[in-house]
């Protein structure tokens, strides 16, 4: 499948609310040069958050068959979802796990999803095995396999569960693909696994499940995904549940890049707006939530008392916490409207 027509990517700064051209420290990402603010944050050693993706970068990726045949029919679908990252990096998720990174110019995968293992209960191989095992040729080829590999590893580990959850959500990104259903749409999934750097790298950085964008008033909103099970929502004898530090160390993490999000974000749509069929309809300028940056997101039984015990945890009384039995079936636009209505910490009783 090809797009022809479809320009590379190149921001107008004054387009995408950045400020005024001209202003200092400000350079278009596709130049890949670094702004005041990231080289400041270098020398303190902040957390950075950059999104960027040069126009010889793109114009190579929409080029490549991987994903003009696989990839891109299955994010119209709603099947894959890609993601923006830094310095020439694009991610796309499949089933809540990364199918794909395209970086410095080619494709690569995890070695899980390439090997098809006889009993997927062992993870061990005999010599008539490996005998067995076929030299991959071509990601393209393999597509398919690795998708359903994809799905395999979802079943493994509480996190990739949650993640898979995550993935169910994002499909409302296909709304974006058409014109009949992007002019109706309010609310988008617009990241997955957000992670704020130090230095160079994301390595070791704990990464935020999911962000939502308001179309309607360009706000953004963060939320972490956790499974109503989740031993990380109970609370010991002394101390704070695990997702009230987690959900602590994000607030911060944004509080502290909160001029950079909205900007790095309207490069981000950018970005996909070069590279896909996207139909986005006109939207304010982007801005962080100011009255509930972050929430957090169960999946469990609304009606479970033990689980509802639980949010009512005064170490979570700062956070809305909403609980939903079916992730596929989640309206955000509803979603968004009940943290909106979120009582906070006087009306809890109530939750």
């Amino acid at each position: 499948m090809r797009w022809p027509g479809r320009a590379a990517y190149r921001v107008d700064p004054s387009e995408f609310h950045w400020g005024s051209p001209g202003s200092p420290g400000r350079q278009s990402r596709a130049t890949g040069a670094p702004s005041n603010d990231d080289v400041e944050g270098l020398a303190i050693g902040k957390s950075r958050f950059t999104r960027s993706v040069s126009d010889q970068c793109l114009a190579a990726l929409k080029e490549d068959p991987l994903f003009q045949d696989c990839l891109l029919p299955d994010i119209v679908k709603g099947d894959v979802f890609p993601a923006v990252r830094y310095d020439d990096m694009v991610d796309f998720y499949h089933a809540g796990g990364r199918l794909f990174q395209y970086r410095n110019r080619e494709f690569n995968t995890h070695t899980n999803y390439l090997l098809t293992q006889r009993n997927p209960h062992c993870p061990y191989l005999t010599e008539l095995h490996v005998s067995d095992l076929k030299r991959i040729g071509f990601f393209a080829d393999e597509y398919e396999h690795i998708k359903g590999r994809a799905h395999q590893g979802l079943s493994r580990g509480r996190g990739r569960v949650e993640r898979g959850l995550v993935g169910q959500i994002c499909s409302g990104f296909r709304q974006l693909m058409k014109v009949d259903t992007s002019s109706a749409v309010q609310v988008v999934p617009l990241d997955v696994e957000v992670a704020f750097r130090k230095g160079q790298s994301e390595s070791g950085a704990k990464r935020i499940d999911l962000v939502l964008l308001n179309l309607r008033s360009g706000r953004l909103r963060f939320c972490e995904v956790k499974r109503g099970d989740s031993t990380d929502l109970d609370e010991p004898p002394t101390g704070k549940p695990k997702v009230a530090n987690q959900l602590n160390r994000y607030r911060d993490q944004v509080h502290d890049n909160n001029e950079q999000i909205p900007r790095e974000y309207s490069n981000h749509l950018a970005i996909l707006q070069s590279l896909l069929p996207m139909s986005l309809p006109p939207h304010p300028k982007l801005e962080v939530d100011p009255t509930w940056p972050i929430f957090l997101l169960v999946l469990g039984e609304p009606g479970d008392e033990k689980l509802r015990d639980k949010l009512r945890s005064r170490h979570l009384e700062r956070y809305p916490c909403l609980v939903r039995s079916d992730a596929a079936s989640i309206d955000l636009a509803e979603l968004w409207d009940e943290v909106d209505l979120w009582p906070g910490a006087a009306g809890r009783a109530g939750l």
